[in-house]
């Protein structure tokens, strides 16, 4: 399992007008070559925008890794681990 660590999260809606869900913060991408994606963001420092997500929807993630935009489209969001402060959001 990989863990990378990311910055300056944008999440946008998939659906028109795209709009800006979450904006900010930091968090965390866990890959592993037998399980798809799922990204973690920090809910302490990310500001919610436009009513923020919606749980089973699809969004794109666009993050900052080592300096260069990297985005991953189609992820749902499955929703806020209050325990542990942070959006969680998979295939």
């Amino acid at each position: 399992m990989q863990e990378i660590l990311f910055n300056l999260v944008r999440v946008t809606s998939k659906r028109s007008p795209h709009l800006n869900v979450l904006e900010g913060g930091s968090g965390t991408l866990m890959e592993d070559e037998n399980d798809p994606p799922i990204v973690y963001i920090s809910s302490n420092q990310t500001t919610v925008r436009n009513g923020g997500p919606v749980e089973g929807e699809q969004y794109k993630v666009v993050m900052n890794i080592a300096g260069e935009n990297e985005s991953l489209r189609n992820i749902t969001y499955v929703g806020l681990a209050t325990n542990f402060h942070r959006y969680v959001f998979n295939y």
